[in-house]
């Protein structure tokens, strides 16, 4: 009965798996693709603008800083808004504690949420199990063209305080994020 049993396991398994390959190669829905194609255009404009986030507040409790004071070498912003897509960040979230070490994430990592609410940092903290992940309150938009848009994104600061790094969150296209997290740390 025992070898049934493996068997059964062994097929099951390989079958999710061929499944997941074959999920891979199914073609994405013409809007999806446009809205890929017009991110990856947004993208490209804001990093090609040399975009420069300095004069942004962020606050934490009751410390308020500007955004190039956070930054630090190979430091990750990951921003949201409540607004956001509560499962786009939360898919993130997930993709970003499977792929990252979590050394990284908790010194490395700085979330910034624009909420009015400094609860919502706590919140997040608990629910996504991140106790050593600075999170900071923005109150206005840290990038305006992306920020409209309500979706998480990634992006790195050089030292000057301008953005050299960027990538938008498509909830549609996991793929997306797994391989910008993936190259990240490489």
């Amino acid at each position: 009965l025992r070898p049934h049993w493996l068997v059964t396991f062994l097929l099951l398994m390989a079958l999710t798996f061929l499944l997941y390959r074959w999920l891979e190669t199914v073609e994405l829905p013409e809007e999806v693709k446009v809205m890929v194609e017009e991110f990856g255009k947004l993208e490209d404009q804001v990093l090609e603008a040399n975009t420069l986030v300095s004069k942004i507040i962020v606050q934490q409790e009751d410390s308020l800083v500007s955004l190039t004071d956070l930054n630090c070498s190979g430091c990750l912003f990951f921003r949201y808004s409540e607004l956001s897509c509560k499962t786009c960040v939360d898919e993130t979230i997930t993709l970003m504690k499977e792929l990252l070490p979590l050394s990284f994430i908790e010194s490395k990592v700085i979330v910034l949420v624009e909420s009015s609410s400094p609860r919502l940092t706590r919140v997040f903290k608990d629910i996504n199990e991140l106790e050593g992940v600075e999170v900071w309150l923005t109150k206005e938009p840290v990038l305006e063209e992306i920020d409209q848009f309500y979706t998480p994104y990634f992006f790195q600061l050089d030292e000057q305080g301008k953005v050299n790094v960027l990538k938008i969150v498509i909830q549609q296209v996991p793929s997306r994020t797994k391989d910008f997290l993936s190259a990240y740390l490489q």
